[in-house]
């Protein structure tokens, strides 16, 4: 038999002295009732109280909801995200569910207007996707300017800063480029940088189409820049103006381009875009700081530049401002070799042409011989001459 535990025992304890207790009472004589207690009587009465200890319990109670995404999602993007918002749904979240599905939204209205894209037969090139046209670009730019203004009067944020988020580059180069603008401002610039350079774009291709010559074409490109440049100070101050052609002008790029071996100051590279920038066509898309045309070679701007960068700086630069560029360089190679081919030729005629004097003069010849030496001499000539002409030709790369 398994020995008892401490309670087993204390229970059978109590009931012997219990069994005791009621035998006593069954045998005691009957007495009379008694009367006071004697003040030397003390009466002892012992209340056993049994506690079981046992593991407390914890009752949780939890309130189930089953959510239908069907009861959040709404056609109104208003009441969408109001519902995102009801269900306590973070604001980085629902900024990143509404975009998605905004830019599902606009992805299938672009292709809408698109025709079917070809298949790839893998033995021919591939097809092009979509027309580069003039037209196309403004339809894009139309439904891109339209989307981002969804966005930000939805969100309160800007597309493009949004998209920031999933670049893998270090820098957010949307806001190293608009960051200067208000808020406000960015979308509306972007649009009208957008339509700025499909318009010019457009005039472009319609003057190489006319064959219009140079002077027309660059005429009238400064014109609808003039007039472009009047929009953008309808949109900005004079100085917003200014940070925006710092950054985004044709001038700016070139000049990034030539100075940024010297490394330039930020001062520096303000002080040499207002030095040229104040020249005819400065802040135009003709400006080119190479070649004949160029502001750099104005005398009385090389000792402004100079007193910016210093002399050593300076004549580095201009020597990188002066190199011809590939094209440029290509062209020069071109007319060096045609040249000296047009000298070797002109030099084989007079040889060649000295000595055929040379046989119709030599009496010891008799004709028929002289007419086979002369013949001789004109292919010999001939053949020489074209291979100088063949090795004129630049080669290809």
């Amino acid at each position: 038999m398994p020995p008892m535990s401490q309670l087993q025992k204390f229970l059978v304890a109590s009931l012997v002295l219990n069994a005791v207790l009621a035998g006593a009472l069954l045998t005691r004589p009957e007495e009379e009732p008694p009367g006071p207690p004697d003040e030397s009587t003390r009466i002892v009465t012992n209340t056993v109280t049994l506690t079981v200890a046992r593991p407390a319990e914890v009752l949780t109670m939890t309130n189930t909801v089953a959510l239908q995404w069907d009861a959040l999602e709404s056609a109104d993007y208003v009441k969408y995200i109001a519902n995102l918002r009801g269900v306590g749904c973070p604001e980085e979240t629902i900024r990143d569910i509404v975009i998605a599905d905004i830019n599902k939204l606009f992805a299938a209205r672009w292709r809408g207007t698109q025709p079917p894209v070809e298949p790839w037969q893998y033995w021919r090139l591939k097809p092009r996707s979509e027309s580069k046209s003039v037209a196309n670009a403004a339809l894009r730019h139309d439904l891109e300017v339209e989307r981002a203004a969804l966005i930000r009067e939805l969100l309160g944020v800007d597309f493009d800063a949004e998209m920031g988020k999933y670049a893998w580059s270090v820098s957010d180069r949307y806001e190293d480029a608009y960051g200067f603008l208000p808020e406000g401002k960015r979308l509306v610039v972007q649009d009208w940088e957008g339509r700025a350079k499909i318009d010019m774009r457009r005039l472009q291709e319609g003057l190489k189409a006319a064959r219009e010559p140079k002077e027309v074409r660059e005429a009238q490109i400064r014109e609808l820049e003039a007039a472009q440049l009047k929009e953008l100070g309808a949109l900005l101050t004079p100085a917003e103006v200014k940070e925006f052609q710092l950054r985004h002008s044709e001038l700016a790029d070139q000049l990034r381009r030539h100075t940024d071996a010297l490394q330039p100051t930020e001062r520096e590279f303000r002080a040499l875009f207002d030095l040229l920038g104040s020249t005819p066509d400065g802040l135009s898309q003709l400006v080119r700081l190479r070649g004949s045309e160029s502001p750099l070679n104005d005398p009385f701007l090389q000792p402004r530049v100079q007193e910016i960068l210093g002399a050593e700086r300076t004549g580095q630069f201009f020597a990188t401002a002066f190199r011809p560029d590939k094209k440029q360089a290509r062209r020069l190679k071109e007319e060096a070799q045609r040249a000296e081919s047009s000298e070797a030729a002109a030099t084989l005629k007079l040889i060649a042409d000295e000595e055929i004097a040379r046989v119709a003069a030599d009496a010891s010849l008799s004709e028929p011989a002289k007419e086979e030496r002369i013949r001789l001499i004109q292919k010999e000539r001939k053949r020489m001459a074209s291979e100088l002409k063949k090795g004129a030709r630049p080669k290809r790369q």
